[in-house]
């Protein structure tokens, strides 16, 4: 644990020095995410680093790699033409083709074609204000923003897909490429948001350890997503998305583990092999496991969120327990579907599986934004 935060506290050093650096130039004052920018990644970085001195003296190589990552932060933003960016507009003939298909899915309501064109292509144009107001009052803005949850579920999918090549070392190179290949396109296509981009880093992190075998963990694909991030795109450090997500993996990385062993699992899990997986069935822990992963990502998203858009969703817990559920089916049944549709073909099942869900979604969204709003 203590070498894996001292990889977090030279990615924030690394951080910090992009915004000095951009301060220094005075380059993005008037935008209103410069200064929360500013002073959360040298609070963040300050706070490593006195953690560090104080916990382990000045007899240790650490304040050097931090200092040294400060100005390589500095060099890095210095020798970039810096502009806000939230990468190429998605204008590619593939893109064009998978929106057309979406919008041509036969649903009897046209909100649903709106909202499954926000869930897999990000394109949130066609929304209209009352469904928007709702996602975002209740705490689900994030599912409709392209993230690693849309990313997650893509890989996912191509996971099961390819599970018939078995488990042998030239399937799982195979799948792995076929992982990174696959979701590389389908961010490149999508426009490669920043916050998107960084799920396609954790992805690429995550296979190339598997494919030569050395241990990966959240808080070093963290580290190491983040500073190749940077490094290619320095201005990606001032955009909300990116501040979002990354703050959001933190959360899970450092929070979400403390909050579950507050649950511990059963001790059964020692037994035989049917005790075994009735402990892996516990609803209980299934559904704090969830908990624990919301409220870590409220914990170090909400102040950034408070700042930039001054609301606090109350009922986030009931909203990612009851909607992020619906919204994975959804996916899941929407991911295929689309394509599908782009083969001509709309299955029945699949159609009014993936209609059922959107429709009950958004109920559940719509209840609990009334709530949100009789609070306010």
């Amino acid at each position: 644990m203590t070498e894996e935060r001292e990889y977090m506290s030279v990615t924030l050093a690394f951080a910090a020095g992009i915004a000095f650096a951009a301060a220094f130039r005075q380059l993005l004052p008037p935008h209103p995410s410069f200064f929360p920018t500013l002073m959360l990644a040298c609070t963040a970085a300050s706070a490593c680093v006195l953690f560090e001195f104080r916990a382990r003296g000045l007899r240790t190589v650490l304040p050097i790699a931090l200092l040294s990552m400060f100005f390589c932060g500095i060099f890095s933003c210095l020798n970039s033409d810096i502009a806000l960016w939230d990468g190429p507009a998605p204008h590619s003939k593939v893109y064009l083709r998978l929106r057309e298909s979406v919008l041509g899915i036969n649903f009897r309501n046209p909100r649903n074609n709106a909202l499954l064109l926000a869930l897999t292509c990000g394109d949130r144009s066609l929304i209209d204000s009352n469904l928007r107001d709702a996602f975002r009052d209740s705490g689900a803005a994030h599912i409709l923003a392209l993230s690693g949850l849309h990313l997650g579920f893509i890989c996912i999918f191509i996971e099961k897909l390819l599970a018939i090549l078995g488990n042998s070392p030239a399937a799982v190179r195979n799948r792995s490429v076929a992982i990174v290949a696959l979701c590389g396109a389908y961010t490149w296509i999508t426009g490669a948001s920043p916050s998107i981009v960084r799920a396609f880093l954790f992805i690429l992190v995550r296979e190339w350890c598997r494919v030569s075998g050395r241990k990966s963990s959240l808080m070093r694909t963290w580290s190491t997503a983040l500073v190749i991030q940077l490094a290619l795109r320095p201005q990606s450090l001032f955009s909300t998305g990116f501040q979002l997500s990354y703050l959001a993996m933190a959360g899970i990385a450092l929070v979400s583990p403390l909050l579950e062993n507050l649950y511990p699992e059963s001790e059964r899990t020692a037994g035989s092999l049917v005790q075994k997986s009735l402990a892996g069935l516990d609803p209980v822990r299934k559904i704090w496991k969830m908990m624990s992963v919301s409220i870590a990502c409220q914990c170090f998203t909400a102040p950034l969120a408070w700042i930039r858009f001054h609301s606090f969703p109350h009922y986030f817990l009931l909203t990612n327990l009851l909607a992020m559920p619906l919204a994975s089916v959804v996916m899941f049944s929407g991911v295929p579907l689309t394509l599908l549709s782009m083969a001509g073909y709309q299955p029945e099942l699949l159609l009014e599986i993936c209609e059922g869900t959107m429709d009950g979604m958004v109920g559940i969204l719509e209840l609990i934004a009334g709530l949100q709003r009789d609070l306010t």
